[in-house]
């Protein structure tokens, strides 16, 4: 299995701007949010052992991002791509995974 890198932005819809957000984006080691302040990590790929999910609302998108026992909601995401996006990203966190599954 490679590493999966390439994946279009999952841009927010308008509401999300209006609260400052741009789009989440991907590296080849992290998810980052793009915020009209700068770029944040979100998640490391290498660091976390959980997947991310995405549900469809009537005001767009919202992202789960596992963070200790609990999940970080980011809404009003774009419903085009999202679920590509999510495929994407959890695609990255299983190829980070297999070397931990494999040694168990």
């Amino acid at each position: 299995m490679t590493a999966i890198t390439t994946a279009k932005p999952l841009k927010f819809n308008i509401l999300g701007r209006v609260f400052g957000n741009r789009a989440v984006t991907l590296t080849e080691k992290d998810m980052s949010l793009n915020t009209k302040k700068g770029s944040r990590v979100l998640l490391s790929f290498s660091e976390t052992k959980r997947f991310v999910s995405v549900e469809n609302g009537v005001f767009g998108s919202t992202l789960f991002i596992p963070n200790d026992q609990s999940f970080k909601e980011y809404k009003f995401l774009s419903k085009a791509v999202s679920l590509a996006f999510v495929d994407v990203v959890n695609k990255q966190i299983a190829y980070e995974l297999e070397p931990y599954v494999v040694g168990l």
